[in-house]
């Protein structure tokens, strides 16, 4: 492969370098004794799948095996992560697509946590300017994105083109994925356009894992300065939030009438009042019982 034949962003090869970046594995000792430390492939690909879709399942622990293949294949750019990620779920990346687009805050939160939660962040390993630099690279690289192409990659929410993002160097390090992110999940080409890039950055080896041997952004004639996103309005983000669920785990109507009328049910507060009434010409109380008060005056909310 010659130095831009065939590189393509997509889903696969967006995280395929994102794992470059992700936090310290536990050791081997660790991982004997039964610990995890919640940052395996099949976690940070869940983790990024909240990031579209906030209240995404997390599976059981009997799907495992299945979440693991399916994980792979969406890094080897074989689908888009089967029937389980929502990467190829069509109502799963129109909510997504218009809460980037129409309230970029809520959207740019959920990777504020992502990447807390899955990444090197401001710390001296400065792991986070070698991926955005290997994706800018990448983009670069990928002569299939027009230089007109927008990437909502601005802390307002308001786009960049590729070629603004190849002239840049200062960067919001959340916003940037949040950007390229939305691009490669929207992006109509089948997962198989980045397969010859994933086997091109992590060359079979046998049958033993596939690691990454790629060197994009090492050599990006740029430095990067980085910045980064606060969480803020934090409260917006329950309000936005769109459940996504499988024709066959949909809730019957009657189901879903139990719940309303369980949250619109649930008993009102109790407020406990204890009075002691002393003073000249008032009758004397040396005990006087609980009062309980109901809001609206009502007891037992009827």
């Amino acid at each position: 492969m010659t130095n831009r034949e065939n590189i393509r962003l997509c889903g696969g090869t967006f995280f395929t370098l994102l794992l470059e970046d992700r936090k310290p594995r536990a050791g081997v000792r660790e991982h004997y004794a039964g610990e995890k430390d919640g940052l395996s492939e099949p976690e940070v690909l869940i983790g990024l799948s909240k990031v579209l879709v906030p209240d995404f399942r997390e599976p059981l622990e009997s799907m495992m095996t299945t979440i693991k293949g399916n994980t792979s294949e969406y890094k080897s750019c074989k689908n888009k992560g089967g029937t389980y990620f929502p990467f190829s779920n069509r109502v799963a990346l129109t909510e997504f697509d218009k809460c980037v687009k129409e309230n970029y805050q809520v959207a740019l939160n959920r990777m504020i946590e992502f990447c807390d939660e899955f990444l090197h962040v401001k710390d001296s390993t400065k792991k986070d300017e070698r991926l955005v630099k290997a994706l800018i690279d990448t983009i670069d690289k990928d002569d299939s994105i027009e230089s007109n192409q927008i990437f909502y990659a601005l802390q307002d929410g308001t786009g960049m083109s590729k070629a603004d993002i190849v002239k840049s160097q200062s960067f919001c390090f959340q916003t940037f994925l949040l950007g390229i992110l939305h691009f490669c999940v929207m992006r109509t080409d089948p997962a198989t356009i980045g397969k010859e890039t994933f086997d091109f950055w992590c060359p079979p080896r046998n049958r033993a894992p596939r690691t990454y041997e790629g060197t994009m952004g090492e050599d990006w004639k740029k430095d990067v300065k980085l910045t980064y996103a606060e969480e803020i309005g934090a409260e917006l983000k329950d309000s936005e939030i769109v459940e996504i669920v499988e024709p066959d785990q949909e809730q019957t109507y009657e189901e879903q009438q139990s719940d309303v009328e369980r949250q619109s049910t649930k008993e009102a507060p109790q407020m406990n009042f204890t009075f002691n009434v002393t003073g000249n010409n008032n009758s004397f109380y040396n005990h006087v019982d609980t009062v309980n008060n109901y809001y609206g005056g009502k007891k037992d909310g009827k």
